[in-house]
């Protein structure tokens, strides 16, 4: 029987958890909630994760919570509006960063096969933007490719 100490667990009694390992694998892909596509970016140098909230190749916000069919509806909303969140007042929210690319290029990719020619006017960069960015999601297992150089068809992988 374990010792509790105000209603908790005495602390010299072990956790069960395991400790978080920043090595351990993360499910970074990408999924929809209702109409919204959440791709979610493993964040620089912390143990967070950073969920994408897009319709339609647009990213609508960002956040580090799991969203909901809420959250979503507010992003768009917000979006909308033109009234921006206070995480993009803070700064977390940047529109050509290199994360906004790449999950613009899988949400482009999401509904079946996306020529380069495709993902270049949903992006709306040239490329020398978008090619190595295919390429780290090609060999990340975010997306796969078809077809021959010059012609290659993308898909988001699920």
């Amino acid at each position: 029987m374990a010792a509790f100490i105000n209603g908790a667990p005495s602390p010299s009694i072990p956790s069960r958890q395991p400790a978080y390992n920043p090595m351990d694998p993360v499910d970074l892909s990408p999924y929809t909630i209702g109409e919204y596509n959440i791709v979610r970016q493993r964040m620089y140098r912390c143990p967070y994760i950073r969920y994408l909230i897009m319709k339609n190749g647009i990213v609508l916000d960002a956040q580090i919570s799991k969203p909901d069919a809420t959250d979503c509806q507010s992003a768009e909303r917000r979006h909308k509006y033109g009234i921006r969140s206070p995480r993009q007042v803070m700064g977390f929210v940047k529109a050509n960063d290199e994360g906004t690319v790449t999950s613009r290029i899988i949400a482009a990719c999401m509904d079946g096969w996306a020529s380069s020619a495709q993902i270049r006017r949903s992006v709306g960069k040239g490329d020398q933007t978008i090619s190595p960015i295919l390429t780290r999601l090609i060999a990340d297992e975010q997306l796969e490719r078809k077809g021959r150089a010059g012609a290659y068809q993308y898909r988001a992988t699920q």
